[in-house]
């Protein structure tokens, strides 16, 4: 068990996954890579921003842009969704959107070290971004080394098994 007082001293590196495919996506991702390294410049990195397809949309939907960035914190992985989370909403994303429905913008935390955390808010390694290309692939841009926590492939792997989608750099 870590001292109270070194807690805060420990910082994990992060991975964030961005997306947006309403008013102005490409624009909504850049101001969301903005705001995040202001508020998280130690070894800030961030993916060009990607045109994906949507995938198993619940309403007719515009392209995404998508983007990745890493950066090192020691914020607690709740304490750093309830920020993303505020980000969310500050962009004007509605509370209780839904699963697979358009959004302003979308933050999720793909991994936060390696540390693996299952609870009913919060899931790390992200379940699913494994399977899904229009995150590996930006990942794979600024972190092509990288290793889900739990998952024995690589990065490179794991983009050859997941289903093929549209993901063509936007800026």
């Amino acid at each position: 068990m870590l001292d109270d007082n070194l807690k805060d001293d420990i910082e994990f590196s992060v991975v964030v996954a961005l997306g947006s495919n309403l008013f102005d996506p490409p624009g909504q991702i850049l101001a969301a890579i903005d705001r995040l390294r202001s508020q998280f410049n130690t070894s800030f990195r961030a993916s060009s921003v990607y045109r994906t397809a949507p995938i198993s949309m619940q309403d007719a939907s515009e392209d995404f842009a998508n983007a990745v960035v890493t950066f090192k914190t020691s914020r607690a992985a709740p304490e750093l969704l309830a920020t993303l989370q505020a980000m969310e909403a500050d962009s004007g994303r509605l509370g209780q959107h839904g699963r697979n429905k358009a959004r302003v913008l979308d933050l999720d935390i793909i991994a936060y070290g390696d540390i693996m955390l299952d609870s009913d808010e919060l899931q790390i390694p992200h379940p699913r971004a494994h399977q899904r290309q229009f995150v590996m692939v930006p990942l794979a841009e600024i972190c092509p080394n990288f290793r889900f926590a739990g998952r024995d492939q690589s990065l490179q792997e794991l983009m050859a098994q997941a289903s093929v989608a549209r993901v063509e750099k936007w800026l």
